[in-house]
């Protein structure tokens, strides 16, 4: 090696370092957070502490459209409760229990690759998500399970099949 690749390298790697240094010690830039963040974060504590206290009695919650906090409810006296909080109350038709049963349902039947279920607070209703052209004995014992379920069950077929790729912006 000559002199001046040595300096040439030992610069260069200088250089290097402190823009690393420099990248790490810099503000992240942020943008400023929306005035529906300190609503949201409130609707998250207060929807806490309501199903704390309303127990079983408390089936989910969400936020609607207009930003307002909607909780779930099976009888009169937690709707009153929910209202008196400030928020919305919703009688549903099914409780945290059926809606978890519906749920164990589904885990009892066989696996198919691609198919996914959560509860939809919104319509009360537990949501079996089956990829696009599924098909076979597993996919039938599924939406059996979901139809037996009734009202508290409802089956979406995927548009797009299933992948284990993504791209940029995919993972939302």
């Amino acid at each position: 090696m000559t002199r001046g690749s040595v300096f040439r390298r030992t610069a260069l790697t200088g250089a290097l370092g402190l823009a690393v240094v420099a990248a790490l010690a810099a503000p992240a830039a942020q943008a400023a957070p929306s005035a529906a963040a300190p609503a949201a974060a409130t609707a998250d504590v207060q929807s806490v502490a309501l199903a704390k206290a309303l127990g079983a009695k408390s089936v989910g919650s969400y936020v609607d459209s207009a930003g307002k906090l909607v909780v779930n409810v099976t009888d009169q006296a937690s709707a009153a409760a929910v209202r008196a909080s400030g928020a919305t109350p919703k009688l549903v038709a099914h409780s945290a229990a059926q809606l978890a049963g519906v749920q164990a349902s589904f885990l009892k039947a066989p696996a198919v690759v691609g198919s996914a279920w959560g509860i939809d607070p919104v319509s009360n209703q537990v949501v079996l998500s089956l990829p696009a052209g599924a098909k076979g004995a597993a996919v039938t014992a599924l939406k059996a399970a979901a139809a037996r379920a009734g009202s508290a069950a409802r089956v979406e077929t995927l548009s797009t099949p299933v992948t284990h790729l993504i791209s940029g912006g995919d993972a939302t």
